[in-house]
């Protein structure tokens, strides 16, 4: 397909098998290019496509790790925000390429009541992810998940929020 079809594809509304179709056939390169474009369908439906590559193509999204943390610190789309969270959840977290401000953003908006339930949720997990790294920065997730009351989440903010509580608990406190 040429990058002028897959924007005309992209373009369009796409049901799921359309998704699934062109994260097997189409350029990558292509495709995470179409996520920076103008029009929000384009490139919403691109970055829809991106979330549904296989595993094999995480080494591609992890050198474009840089550049999908920048877009979420900027975004003001939630929809954006959310995909592309969904992006760098896939990828590995060790201490050299961590980013302050990119923890930071994780660990303000896992606990935002102003965030959608699905960023709040990925907030958590990413928070956790990068966290787990250092002890002390573990400790400090930890007391800033206590700040928040549970019940003030949403259903699946509250389970991740649950589960990342207890995974903390059983890796830093042995219990």
């Amino acid at each position: 397909m040429t990058t002028t079809e897959l924007k005309e594809v992209l373009s369009k509304p796409l049901h799921a098998e359309d998704i699934k179709h062109l994260s097997q056939t189409a350029n990558i390169e292509d495709i995470f290019s179409f996520m920076f474009d103008k029009d929000k369908r384009t490139s919403d439906n691109a970055s829809w496509v991106m979330t549904h590559l296989p595993k094999s193509a995480n080494k591609f999204l992890d050198s474009k790790r840089d550049i999908l943390i920048d877009t979420v610190l900027s975004s003001k789309e939630s929809s954006q925000t959310r995909l592309f969270l969904n992006l760098l959840e896939r990828l590995k977290f060790q201490e050299d390429n961590l980013r302050t401000d990119f923890l930071d953003f994780c660990l303000k908006n896992c606990v935002s009541p102003l965030q959608p339930a699905g960023i709040q949720s990925l907030c958590l997990k990413l928070a956790y992810k990068q966290c787990i790294l250092f002890e002390e920065l573990l400790k400090e997730l930890k007391s800033t998940l206590q700040l928040i009351h549970p019940q003030e989440l949403s259903s699946g903010a509250r389970c991740q929020y649950n589960k990342i509580l207890h995974q903390i608990n059983t890796k830093v406190f042995g219990l």
